[in-house]
């Protein structure tokens, strides 16, 4: 019997977001998309109880409480994040750090938004 057809272009989607060296959280092209960021998106970011590589990000299209607002430069979109990452202690002034993420529909009513895990990698 037949069961669910997945869809390619769902789970082919590299979603990425790059935390810079000012510690302001960016996102590719792809993700910009795929998450439907513009201006006036806000971002609500959680921490994992096990494991302080992964976080948590609601994505939602209106003011939040606790969340961070989404800001343009250019071409370029971003999220005031230095202070966040300055003390969950990630060295984003002297490694490579991003984000590998993933959508978690489990989650959005917790974190009141489009969830996304959000695994930590770093590079020299």
């Amino acid at each position: 019997m037949l069961g669910q057809i997945f869809d390619a272009k769902e789970l082919t989607q590299k979603l990425k977001a790059t935390v810079q060296r000012t510690g302001k959280l960016g996102f590719t092209s792809e993700t910009l998309e795929a998450l439907h960021i513009q201006q006036g998106t806000h971002i609500r970011i959680a921490e994992d109880t096990e494991s302080k590589r992964i976080l948590w990000m609601g994505v939602m299209q209106e003011p939040a409480e606790n969340a961070f607002p989404v800001n343009k430069a250019g071409d370029y979109y971003y999220v005031n994040t230095t202070k966040l990452f300055e003390k969950i202690g990630i060295d984003f002034k002297k490694k490579n750090c991003m984000y590998d993420m993933s959508r978690y529909p489990d989650y959005d009513e917790a974190i009141g938004g489009v969830c996304y895990k959000m695994q930590l990698r770093v590079t020299d």
